[in-house]
C-alpha cells in the first residue's frame, strides 16, 4: 500500500492551494487585523492569535502576480462572511533548535481564505501534473487532485518574505501593541 499523506484544499481569491495539514496550524474566522501604515497592498497587518502577533498577507497579491491569475484581482476576501484565515507552521527545523520554528522571529503566518478547506488523502497516483515549469517563485507545480487544480505553493519563498518584514518591536510600536 502506497503512503499517504493528509492535505487540505485552500481556496484563495481567484486560486487554490494545497499544503500538508502538518503545515496547518488552524482555521479561523477573519477579524480585522491590526493595520500598519506604509506596508504593501499584500500585507494586511497584525493578527493576535493565541497571544502571538503573527502578520496576515495576502498570498496572490505577493509579486510576480502572473502565474496565479491574469489581470486585477476581482474580489477581496476582507469583511465577507465566508472569509477564514489559514495560520501556517514553519515546518523547517533550524541547526541546534529542539522545536519547530522556535528560533525564528515569525514561527507563524496568516492569509486569508475564502472558505473551511477541504481534507484530502493523497497518493501518488490520485495526483496529476498540469505544470511544473514556471518562472513564478511562489508556487512549486501544479496539480490536479480529484476534480481541482491547485498550486502547491513554495513555502521557502514566503518565509523568506515574511522574514524580511519589520521586526516585531516596530510592529508593536505602530500599532500601539
Amino acid at each position: 500500500m502506497q503512503p499517504t499523506i493528509a492535505c487540505l484544499l485552500l481556496s484563495l481569491e481567484d486560486e487554490k492551494i494545497i499544503l500538508p495539514t502538518a503545515a496547518i496550524a488552524e482555521i479561523i474566522p477573519y477579524e480585522t487585523p491590526e493595520l500598519l501604515d506604509d506596508s504593501p497592498s499584500w500585507f494586511k497587518g497584525i493578527l493576535t492569535w493565541r497571544g502571538i502577533h503573527i502578520p496576515l498577507i495576502n498570498m496572490q497579491t505577493i509579486e510576480p502576480f502572473s502565474a496565479w491569475q491574469e489581470g486585477e484581482t476581482k474580489e477581496t476576501l476582507e469583511n465577507k462572511p465566508e472569509t477564514y484565515v489559514a495560520i501556517l507552521n514553519r515546518m523547517e527545523k533550524t541547526p541546534g533548535s529542539e522545536a519547530v520554528g522556535s528560533t525564528h522571529p515569525y514561527p507563524f503566518f496568516s492569509i486569508l481564505i475564502k472558505e473551511i478547506p477541504k481534507l484530502y488523502r493523497l497518493m501518488e497516483e490520485g495526483i496529476k501534473l498540469v505544470n511544473r515549469e514556471s518562472s513564478d517563485s511562489r508556487f512549486l507545480m501544479k496539480i490536479a487532485v480529484q476534480s481541482n487544480q491547485a498550486f502547491i505553493p513554495n513555502l521557502q519563498y514566503f518565509w523568506k518574505i515574511i522574514d524580511g518584514l519589520p521586526s516585531r518591536l516596530q510592529w508593536f510600536r505602530q500599532a500601539g501593541l
